[in-house]
């Protein structure tokens, strides 16, 4: 099974380049997608997502679409990317080692 995983921004420029890397290693073993959803930031978080990212899918919103419509964006995309799970995360979320493996074992 396929994990998808959205995080979606908004002036976050600040925790977003750490908590994509910490992602990263999470799903390391696993097949997996992620995808970072922009509510049209103003500060330089598309910019760092590109620069230290630019494997990781990036969708750019014109405008501030809120919490429940970004995400919504973000999770028809995974799931046209075959995701069979669709996880959320905030960018200033640090998903440890152990994460995945122990919400994949409640699932």
């Amino acid at each position: 099974m396929k994990i998808g995983t959205c995080f979606l921004t908004y002036n976050s420029e600040d925790v977003i380049t750490k908590s994509l890397a910490h992602a990263k290693a999470a799903f390391s073993n696993r097949k997996h997608d992620i995808v970072v959803v922009d509510n049209s930031s103003a500060d330089g978080t598309v910019a760092a997502v590109r620069k230290s990212h630019p494997e990781i899918h990036l969708i750019c919103n014109a405008r501030n679409l809120g919490y429940s419509a970004g995400n919504n964006v973000g999770g028809r995309f995974l799931l046209s990317q075959g995701c069979d799970a669709l996880l959320f995360v905030n960018p200033d979320v640090y998903l440890l080692p152990e994460t995945v493996p122990r919400m994949w074992a409640a699932l």
